[in-house]
């Protein structure tokens, strides 16, 4: 696990958590990407925090076990909910704001935890994704792989669908978190026909007829989709698809500020979720926070090129030095609890090929962080590569931590890294 905690986080601070793609790239270089960094940027302007996950030596997140589709199963879900408690309780979260985004194979995590988490957050947007329980379809453990799934070859009823989702918390009565999804109609990696299918699910879970509320063309800085609109009974959009004809699998990449907008996180932290705040009998989420562990520390700098965290692994505790290109450089010392076992072998997505769309950004070097979590895009996707000139003399610390400091993640490696960019110290 990766954190990232601007210089200016706001009390309470909203958390959004962004789950990465298939492929072998570390989260700090998906991190500084020209077309993630808006997440960065507005984070800075606005005080909420980044969880950013990677899962080393493999594939793809797991979206698709037994394990992963049962809350608490032991699955990579369940370590995404560790790092989401983790952060709520060492930055005094707003269990109220958690939010998710994802694309490709993050897109496919991005919909498992809305179903088997509903209480925890309160949207989540997927690009090129799947709903969930179609990646369980075919499954393949030794690369986190679903050829029936990515080839758009399961389909059911919206009354099939929803049942899955409500079968995976069958004593759950509250809201589930609003929906946005992103596909574009020409992708050769995972098949459009999933778009339909996602429709289908998350509109039977709200209750709401397939037909949508509303629909016409919206135009982005990056594309102009046909979309879609359900609206719950308070009037507010609660599945929200875009549809780009034509596009392949990486293009039109992240609308990221779109996907901002819709979680509310596009202006200054403080006050409600946007829907809750429109419809104040909604109801909340529930994300407990039960996970102990120090705090770690979150780098910081706006602009597109980022600073990078360098971190040298040594047994468990790790050293870092941070470059920021522009912004804000301070040091900062914290200690975060972790645990840290698993490695399994991974190939490419795309039944091993399939890497988003990324442009290149600066390569922020990964320190010590076993943990599951980033994925890689796909298709013509640059990686970041490291920039030397964007170095200064900032430092950090970044520690590994004792596992026995938080519950067991069964196989699952929970490391947690440092960026350390603060203007003011904090020892937690």
């Amino acid at each position: 696990m990766y954190i990232y905690v601007p210089d200016n986080v706001a009390a309470n601070p909203p958390i959004l958590l962004v789950a990465q793609s298939c492929g072998n790239r570390t989260a700090p270089d998906f991190f500084v990407d020209q077309n993630v960094v808006t997440t960065r940027n507005q984070a800075d302007a606005n005080g909420y925090i980044v969880i950013l996950p990677e899962h080393t030596n493999r594939n793809c997140f797991d979206s698709g076990s037994t394990a992963s589709l049962t809350r608490d199963g032991g699955g990579d879900t369940e370590a995404f909910i560790q790092m989401v408690r983790y952060t709520l309780e060492t930055y005094d979260g707003d269990p109220e704001r958690v939010y998710i985004a994802g694309g490709s194979g993050g897109g496919m995590m991005t919909q498992a935890m809305l179903a088997v988490y509903p209480d925890v957050f309160k949207a989540g947007a997927s690009r090129a994704g799947a709903p969930a329980g179609c990646w369980g379809v075919g499954y393949r453990e030794n690369d986190q792989w679903s050829d029936d799934c990515a080839g758009g070859r399961v389909s059911r009823s919206a009354q099939e669908w929803g049942d899955l989702v409500r079968e995976l918390n069958p004593d759950y009565t509250g809201p589930y978190p609003r929906v946005q999804l992103f596909h574009a109609s020409a992708d050769e990696t995972i098949s459009y026909n999933n778009m339909g299918e996602a429709i289908k699910e998350w509109s039977n879970v709200f209750g709401l007829p397939e037909a949508p509320t509303s629909s016409g063309s919206a135009m982005t800085s990056m594309a102009t989709y046909d979309r879609e609109q359900w609206s719950d009974d308070c009037g507010y959009t609660v599945l929200d698809a875009w549809h780009f004809n034509g596009g392949n699998h990486s293009s039109p990449s992240y609308e990221w500020n779109t996907m901002l907008e819709f979680f509310g996180l596009h202006v200054p932290a403080g006050g409600l979720d946007p829907r809750d705040e429109m419809c104040p009998d909604a109801g909340t989420t529930d994300a407990t926070t039960e996970t102990e562990g120090d705090a770690e520390t979150g780098d910081d700098s706006a602009d597109t090129t980022g600073d990078e965290g360098n971190a040298q692994d040594s047994g468990n505790e790790e050293t870092g030095t941070v470059d920021p290109d522009t912004s804000s450089s301070t040091e900062e010392d914290t200690s975060a609890s972790a645990d840290e076992e698993s490695t399994t072998t991974g190939e490419e997505e795309s039944s091993g090929e399939a890497s988003e769309d990324e442009e290149s950004g600066e390569d922020e070097e990964e320190s010590g962080n076993d943990e599951d979590g980033n994925e890689d895009e796909d298709g013509s996707e640059d990686e970041g590569s490291s920039d030397p000139s964007a170095t200064t003399d900032a430092a950090g610390c970044a520690c590994a931590v004792e596992r026995s400091s938080v519950p067991p993640l069964g196989t699952l490696a929970f490391g947690f890294v440092l960026s350390a960019l603060r203007r003011r110290r904090r020892i937690a």
